[in-house]
């Protein structure tokens, strides 16, 4: 039934509190002004607008190049220089933000079940982030790289969610067949908007979010154990 599994990491697969996250995440980047003698509130202005660049990239360049090029001409810095800093952030203290999460134990002896049926593992997470930032979250729950087929980053996407072109970017880069994919995710807009293109889709409560207040009705759905149990079901 399923060719192609693709997973949400943040509210998905790694339990989450978005917003206390967001707090230390926003926390330790602002050190970084200090660091390089910016006030604290004209880099964090310059971090925002960067942030809404990626998310409203149209598919001409990486999230990459939108992210550093806005961030670095609001604060007129060199981004050789400053990438620096916020990978040694990545690298060190970017860590204390797991306090926001929790544990899953049924996430890796699910992902090792589908990879054991063949099936082709995406972590189709939100490409805001360097792939080092990626890989920290997925250690909490004892994920690695190896683990997925392919991981959107901020360094091989052009767009975000919960733009479809953001899964029409996968589906082409991979030839998939919608018919035979499923997107798995913990938001009603932008996970579940991968439906218009084919895709099925799978809801996950646990940490749902749904500010536009969809009907969620219309949306397969359940815990990530119902999950699990759906897919040990379903996949042959």
């Amino acid at each position: 039934m399923f060719e192609t599994i693709m997973f949400d990491l943040d509210g998905t697969l790694l339990p989450l509190d978005e917003d206390k996250f967001i707090n230390l995440y926003f926390g330790g980047l602002a050190k970084i002004a200090a660091q390089i003698n910016l006030e604290h509130g004209r880099f964090m202005d310059a971090l925002a607008s960067g942030v809404k660049a990626m998310l409203s990239n149209d598919g001409g360049e990486t999230n990459y190049n939108r992210f550093w090029k806005t961030f670095c001409t609001d604060l007129n810095l060199e981004t050789a220089v400053v990438e620096q800093l916020f990978l040694k952030y990545y690298l060190t203290d970017f860590k204390k933000c797991r306090v926001s999460s929790w544990d899953n134990p049924l996430a890796l002896p699910l992902i090792r079940f589908l990879k054991q049926k063949g099936k082709r593992i995406i972590l189709a997470t939100n490409p805001l982030f360097p792939l080092v930032a990626i890989k920290e979250r997925m250690s909490w729950i004892n994920l690695e790289i190896v683990d997925f087929s392919d991981i959107t980053t901020y360094e091989n996407s052009s767009f975000s969610k919960p733009k479809y072109q953001y899964y029409q970017e996968i589906i082409q880069r991979h030839a998939l067949d919608v018919n035979q994919t499923l997107m798995i995710g913990n938001d009603a807009s932008e996970d579940m908007i991968a439906g218009v293109l084919g895709v099925k889709t799978y809801l996950v409560t646990d940490c749902l979010k749904n500010e536009a207040n969809l009907d969620l009705s219309a949306f397969r759905r359940g815990s990530f154990q119902d999950l699990d149990t759906y897919l040990r079901s379903t996949v042959k």
